[in-house]
C-alpha cells in the first residue's frame, strides 16, 4: 500500500511540474495570438470597447488552455493519506520495544 502512496505523491508533484512549467510558453502564445490580431490600421489608440473585448477575449483564452491542478493534487493528497494510515512493515519494529513502552518521555 505504501509504494502507491509514494508513486501517487511522485506521480502528482511531476503532473504539477509539468504544468507549472508549461505555464508561461501556454501565456506567450495566447499574447502573440492576441496581438497580431490588432488592428495595424497606424492610429495609436483604441476606443474603451475594443480594449475591453480584447480584454475578454484574452482571459477566456487564457482560462481555456490553463491545465488544472485539481487531479494531480488530488493524487497527491490520496498518496499523502495513504503514506499517512498504512502500516509500517518495519521488521525492528515490534510490539512492546523502546519506543512504544509508553513510558511518556
Amino acid at each position: 500500500m505504501r509504494k502507491i502512496g509514494f508513486i501517487l505523491l511522485i506521480a502528482g508533484f511531476a503532473w504539477l511540474c509539468w504544468d507549472a512549467s508549461s505555464m508561461r510558453p501556454i501565456a506567450r502564445a495566447i499574447v502573440a495570438s492576441h496581438s497580431n490580431r490588432l488592428p495595424r490600421t497606424g492610429r495609436t489608440w483604441f476606443t474603451p470597447d475594443d480594449t475591453t473585448r480584447e480584454m475578454g477575449e484574452v482571459v477566456s483564452d487564457a482560462l481555456d488552455h490553463v491545465p488544472s491542478i485539481l487531479i494531480p493534487a488530488g493524487m497527491m493528497l490520496a498518496g499523502g493519506m495513504i503514506q499517512g494510515f498504512a502500516r509500517r512493515s518495519s521488521p525492528t519494529a515490534t510490539k512492546g520495544s523502546a519506543s512504544d513502552s509508553g513510558r511518556g518521555d
